[in-house]
């Protein structure tokens, strides 16, 4: 990865000829920086953040990116352990539906909401690009208003957001592409991509606009989202891409993966979530 120093210089010295430039920080002062000295209008520029532990992180590891991650691996590659919440992938996804629910979000860097409202109101396009499924949709919704994502009452993502050839920046039904396999949501800027490949969704996402951008933004704490982007964008030369692998919460994320006191605290904390739950819902024993 070049590091921002580097990129600082490849932008003041000389043209960039590479398609994707691939960046690594732990900073949105840093995104900042590489947004305002690019090198093409503002208004021809698209910014893609993804919400989980790039914009919004969980105000504890129950229910995070780092908790997910433990509970799907152990799901595929050891479904018998003592530490699964459940051998179930639907239900998991339920069980994190009711964790979004029930604890806070907050920003993963103070500086995330100004550079948002800052960059749209300088006429950038933003959209949101999360790997959640449609049945976070209310959950999302929630978490972003709880987060201050709003200007005049309305999310930003849709005040600012990248408007289809619909002129809408939501899609009624399953948003269409030929690679997906799983249900595509398109709502209110937010592109709810239920797991699918996020380089691929983003090239068909671009083929349903009428805007012609110079210039991508891409913002996502997983690395293997950004490997996505990189090889999806590589060959696109109407594109200057930055593709931006955000590190900040993943000291939290390791953590929750590979601390097993941790682990069995997180695994304590459900059992008294489950037990509550049990006065109003059913719940099978998992």
């Amino acid at each position: 990865m070049r590091t921002v120093m580097l990129l600082t210089f490849l932008l003041l010295t000389k043209p960039l000829t590479a398609n994707v430039i691939n960046v690594e920080t732990n900073a949105f002062a840093d995104i900042r920086q590489i947004y305002n000295q690019l090198e093409t209008p503002f208004d021809d520029t698209l910014l893609v953040f993804d919400l989980d532990d790039t914009l919004i992180t969980m105000s504890q590891p129950l229910g995070g990116v780092g908790w997910w991650d433990w509970q799907y691996e152990l799901q595929k590659n050891n479904p018998s352990s003592d530490k699964l919440f459940t051998r179930d992938f639907q239900q998991l996804v339920r069980i994190q539906n009711i964790l979004f629910q029930l604890i806070k979000m907050e920003h993963t860097d103070p500086d995330s909401l100004p550079f948002l409202k800052e960059a749209a109101n300088q006429g950038s396009v933003i959209l949101g690009f999360t790997a959640r499924g449609k049945e976070h949709l209310s959950a999302t919704f929630m978490q972003l208003k709880d987060n201050q994502f709003i200007s005049e009452n309305e999310l930003l993502f849709k005040k600012y957001g990248l408007k289809l050839d619909n002129g809408q920046t939501s899609w009624a039904g399953h948003f269409n592409c030929p690679q997906f396999s799983r249900e595509v949501i398109y709502q209110r800027g937010v592109m709810f991509l239920a797991g699918e490949d996020k380089g691929e969704a983003l090239r068909c996402t671009l083929a349903h606009t009428k805007n012609n951008f110079k210039t991508i933004l891409f913002v996502d704490d997983s690395p293997k989202n950004t490997n996505s982007m990189d090889k999806a964008f590589s060959n696109q030369n109407q594109y200057q891409v930055f593709n931006i692998l955000y590190t900040k919460e993943h000291t939290k994320e390791q953590q929750v993966q590979t601390n097993p006191n941790l682990q069995a605290q997180l695994f304590a904390q459900w059992r008294v979530i489950q037990d509550s739950l049990k006065q109003v819902i059913t719940y099978p024993n998992v």
